[in-house]
């Protein structure tokens, strides 16, 4: 896995952030950066609606049990020098099926949670999901997904992608539901 962070504002970025499973907004990353700092490696892991809602949720690694079922959407960086790796997104297998012509943007608002279990909480933020459905083209220049279980027998893994910002260039041509 490459971890060379790459310019936030280049071509090839935007087109990567365009054609990947899982990217980050600016705002939802700045949380993540506090929690990493807080809580060390973490996850995120979007629910299928349980207590969480349809949220992603975001857990130390350890405290949540991904199954070898899951698949990888991809890697998350908080846009700090520090995170050269980024923060993975899992979804479940079943909720794949429901999502894989769709891209998960994860961001962030202020606010608690209902019973939530996820990290930002107690901060008093929320990660939410916003989706874009990926054109043709986007969609056959899509990376796989790989389960846990192929993670784990060394699957090829995608690139860590930094934060996209929605009033930039990602949100000029992505168009997203405003809050």
């Amino acid at each position: 896995m490459n971890t060379t962070p790459e310019p936030t504002t280049s071509e090839a970025v935007l087109h990567r952030a365009l054609r990947s499973r899982a990217v980050i907004t600016t705002a939802a990353a700045k949380v993540l950066h506090v929690l990493r700092e807080k809580h060390g490696e973490l996850i995120f892991h979007q629910s299928g609606g349980c207590c969480e809602g349809s949220g992603p949720s975001c857990f130390a690694v350890g405290s949540y049990i991904v199954s070898p079922y899951d698949r990888l959407l991809g890697f998350v960086l908080d846009g700090s020098a520090e995170d050269a790796q980024g923060t993975p997104v899992w979804i479940s297998g079943t909720q794949f099926t429901a999502w894989e012509h769709s891209q998960v943007v994860i961001d962030v608002t202020e606010g608690m949670a209902m019973g939530g279990f996820s990290l930002e909480g107690p901060e008093g933020y929320v990660f939410l999901s916003r989706a874009r459905i990926f054109t043709d083209e986007e969609n056959a220049e899509l990376p796989p997904a790989p389960t846990k279980a192929e993670v784990d027998a060394g699957a090829s893994l995608p690139r860590p992608l930094p934060p996209v910002d929605l009033e930039g260039e990602f949100g000029s041509v992505c168009e997203l539901p405003t809050l």
